[in-house]
């Protein structure tokens, strides 16, 4: 082969690694544009559903919830399952949004005049908490008063 031929394929491979090492570098740069941050979402407004009461104890813990010493321990009869964080601090979830909405009745009745307690209710979950309010602005759901009007 001639030295104009072996010019030539060098010059030839030597183009052929750069559009080569451009194209790399398109293909990681986008590939890293399209793995950005997730932009922060709201919580439904109703609150969603959670599948089992350690769910709930993640997202309540995520919204900034304290959980000290949690114990599942499934007190509260009529939840589907429930656990505390502390004295103060039950969780519980619901088999339905029937079920949810019976508790919370049952809570509001039962307390009606006697204590003033605010409830966070979601779909098929309450957290009986001191900071209810806190957490409601990461997790939704309607706050619930027994206090009389």
């Amino acid at each position: 082969m001639g030295e104009i031929a072996c010019r030539r394929l060098r010059a030839q491979r030597t183009r052929t690694v750069a559009v080569a090492a451009g194209i790399l570098a398109v293909l990681l740069l986008s590939g890293c544009a399209s793995h950005s941050a997730p932009k922060p979402t709201k919580p439904p407004a109703n609150g969603g559903t959670y599948g089992s009461v350690v769910e709930l104890r993640k997202a309540y813990v995520a919204a900034g919830g304290e959980c000290p010493s949690w114990d599942e321990n499934d007190a509260i009869t009529a939840a589907a399952q429930s656990g505390t964080c502390s004295d103060e601090i039950v969780l519980s979830t619901y088999s339905s949004d029937a079920d949810t909405r019976a508790a919370i009745s049952t809570l509001k009745s039962l307390g009606a005049g006697m204590i003033d307690a605010t409830y966070l209710e979601g779909k098929n979950w309450i957290v009986n908490a001191p900071d209810a309010a806190k957490v409601r602005k990461k997790m939704g759901g309607t706050l619930v008063s027994t206090k009389s009007d």
